[in-house]
């Protein structure tokens, strides 16, 4: 497989499951509530609440971003 055909494919596979783009990083990130679920549904529920929580942003923080993980 070429290399650029390889590359959009990595791209696919790290998207899918996200609700949109990390306005921090641009990774893909996932909300519930993007999805039309109840928020008591988001995986970030279950985070510590901490100043992190709250951005400037209108969407939802990745959870590396949230968190301060970095991605493996």
């Amino acid at each position: 497989m070429p290399n650029d055909a390889r590359m959009k494919l990595m791209k696919e596979l790290k998207w899918r499951g996200a609700t949109h783009a990390c306005p921090n990083c641009s990774g893909p990130a996932q909300c519930a509530m993007e999805e039309g679920k109840s928020g008591s549904l988001c995986w970030c529920m279950s985070e510590p609440q901490s100043e992190n929580a709250i951005t400037k942003y209108d969407t939802c923080l990745c959870k590396n971003c949230l968190t301060g993980e970095e991605s493996v």
